[in-house]
C-alpha cells in the first residue's frame, strides 16, 4: 500500500518529467504552438506550487509569490520606463495579456524558476529543512541570485534576439542583450530572496531560524530541484539540433547552458547524494 508521502513524491516526479518532456519537445520543434512559453511556464509554476508547499506550507509560499510578484513587476515596469535596472526594452504582444507594460506570465516565471534557484542554494550551503542558519541569511540570497541569473544568461539571447518576445531598444554586446541586464537581474532577484529571508526571520513560522535542518525532508525531495533545473535547460540544449538558422546563437547558448545550468545541477545532485538522511 502506498502511503501519502510516497504518493506526493510520485505526483511531484510525474510533474517534473512532464515539464522536462515539454521543454525537450519544444526545443526539438516536435511540439510547435504559439503559446509554448506560457504553457511551459504554467506547468513549472504548478509544479513549484506543490513542491514549495511541501517544504514551507501554502501560507509562506504565497507570501513568497507576493514578494516575487511585487518586486519583479515593479523592477520590470521601472526598466521599461527608464532603462533601470535592466536596460531599455519593451515586450511584444506574443506574451499577452499584460499588467501595464509587463506580461502577466513574467511574475510566475520569476517565482517558479526563482524557487528552483533558491532550493539549489540551500543544497550547496547544506541548509536543509525550512529554517535558515544565521550564517546563511545573506549567503543563500547571493548563491540563489547567481543560479537564477544563469537561467537568463542562457535564455535571453534566444527569447529576445531570435524569438522577439521582448525587444532591446539599443541592442547589446551579448548577442543583442545589454550586459546591464544581467546585473539588473541579479539585483532584482537578490531583493526578492533577501526580502523572503527577512520575512522568515520575522514570522518564525518555519521553525527555528538558527537551525538549518528544522523539519528536514528526504533526499527524493532535494533531487527534484536540480533535475528540474536541468529540465529548464533542456530547451536550450535541444535548440541547435532542430533549428538550422541562427546556429551561432543556439550553439553558444548550448555551451553556456552546459557550463552553467547543467554544471550546477549535477553538482547539486552530488551534494544531495552525500546527505545523511
Amino acid at each position: 500500500m502506498i502511503n501519502e508521502g510516497s504518493r506526493t513524491y510520485f505526483y511531484l516526479w510525474t510533474m517534473a518529467v512532464i515539464y522536462i518532456v515539454l521543454n525537450l519537445g519544444v526545443g526539438l520543434r516536435i511540439l510547435t504552438f504559439e503559446a509554448s512559453p506560457i504553457i511551459i511556464t504554467l506547468v513549472l509554476f504548478g509544479f513549484i506550487l506543490f513542491f514549495g508547499a511541501k517544504r514551507y506550507g501554502w501560507k509562506t509560499l504565497l507570501i513568497l509569490f507576493a514578494i516575487t510578484a511585487v518586486i519583479s513587476w515593479s523592477m520590470e515596469s521601472l526598466s521599461i520606463a527608464t532603462g533601470i535596472p535592466f536596460g531599455h526594452y519593451y515586450y511584444s504582444d506574443s506574451l499577452r495579456p499584460k499588467l501595464g507594460a509587463v506580461p502577466l506570465i513574467v511574475m510566475p516565471a520569476y517565482f517558479a524558476n526563482g524557487f528552483l534557484a533558491w532550493t539549489l542554494s540551500h543544497i550547496f550551503l547544506d541548509n536543509l529543512g525550512n529554517g535558515i542558519a544565521r550564517r546563511n541569511r545573506f549567503l543563500v540570497p547571493v548563491f540563489a541570485s547567481f543560479v537564477m541569473v544563469m537561467w537568463d544568461f542562457c535564455m535571453d539571447p534566444v527569447t529576445s534576439t531570435i524569438d522577439g518576445d521582448w525587444i532591446w531598444v539599443n541592442g547589446g554586446y551579448y548577442f543583442g542583450v545589454p550586459i546591464q541586464n544581467y546585473f539588473g537581474w541579479f539585483l532584482t532577484v537578490f531583493l526578492i530572496y533577501q526580502s523572503f529571508v527577512l520575512y522568515l526571520r520575522w514570522s518564525g513560522e518555519c521553525g527555528s531560524p538558527e537551525d538549518p535542518r528544522t523539519n528536514p525532508l528526504p533526499k527524493c525531495y532535494w533531487y527534484l530541484a536540480p533535475v528540474t533545473f536541468i529540465g529548464t535547460a533542456a530547451i536550450t540544449l535541444a535548440h541547435p539540433f532542430a533549428v538550422k538558422s541562427h546556429q551561432e546563437i543556439y550553439w553558444s547558448m548550448f555551451l553556456a547552458a552546459v557550463m552553467t545550468m547543467v554544471f550546477v545541477s549535477l553538482l547539486a545532485i552530488v551534494f544531495v547524494s552525500r546527505f545523511e538522511h
